[in-house]
């Protein structure tokens, strides 16, 4: 993604007007970014809009999760998503539909013991070893796990999902849950993800930080981009 700052633009217009002002200036940027042409990617940088929204993924079976949730506890945030939406970067497709339930971690458990209760393949917070033994092998499971606050999430009718900065942190930083697709398939990922979508840097990047990877996750962008 080729990013640029207002210093950029404001000495590209120069090279054609040299006496432009600095309010011109900063209309044409807000006409561009109101045209699409142009898009606010944070820290005062941006890029060309060629990038698309990355899709959002509902399906009936976070649906049905979900409005389970909803019933049993009306008033209780949480942020539902299915790891199947990789599919939209990895090269590898996956078959395995792992429904992750993140919300604070005081009711963790009571998610957990809701969807026991009816008869779902659900997980709380699985180790490795429990992971690999029992997740693996199955084609569609529940996670259950706490939510980082402040996480970057958006809302989706009556459900809240993951945005594609949380997604890349959490793929940066899970070690269990995500980890099928360390390594190089990780770094493809992430050079897809900025390429083809949009993504608001910033947003990524202070959420690295809520999980404590924020210089480690700079460097890995710019070593993939590069």
């Amino acid at each position: 993604m080729k990013m640029f700052t207002k210093k950029d633009i404001t000495k590209f217009y120069k090279g054609h007007e040299e006496l432009i002002k600095e309010t011109t200036v900063n209309w044409r940027i807000h006409s561009l970014i109101k045209k699409g042409v142009v898009q606010r990617i944070g820290g005062g940088r941006y890029s060309i809009s060629n990038q698309k929204e990355f899709p959002t993924l509902i399906n009936s079976a976070m649906m049905d999760a979900a409005a389970l949730i909803q019933t049993q506890f009306p008033f209780l945030d949480f942020c539902i998503w299915d790891t199947l939406i990789l599919n939209n970067l990895s090269q590898n497709q996956s078959n395995l539909s792992i429904i992750v339930i993140e919300t604070e971690k005081d009711s963790c458990e009571a998610i957990f013991n809701l969807l026991q209760e009816n008869e779902k393949n659900v997980y709380l917070n699985p180790s490795q070893e429990i992971f690999d033994r029992y997740v693996t092998n199955q084609k569609e499971v529940i996670v259950t796990t706490s939510l980082i606050t402040e996480a970057p999430v958006k809302k989706q009718g009556d459900m809240t999902t993951i945005t594609l900065e949380k997604l890349l942190v959490d793929l940066f930083c899970d070690r269990i849950v995500l980890s099928s697709y360390a390594g190089i398939e990780m770094r493809r990922i992430f050079k897809h993800a900025f390429l083809k979508y949009q993504i608001n840097e910033s947003t990524l990047l202070r959420y690295a930080a809520r999980r404590g990877k924020k210089h480690e996750i700079e460097q890995f962008i710019k070593d993939s981009n590069d």
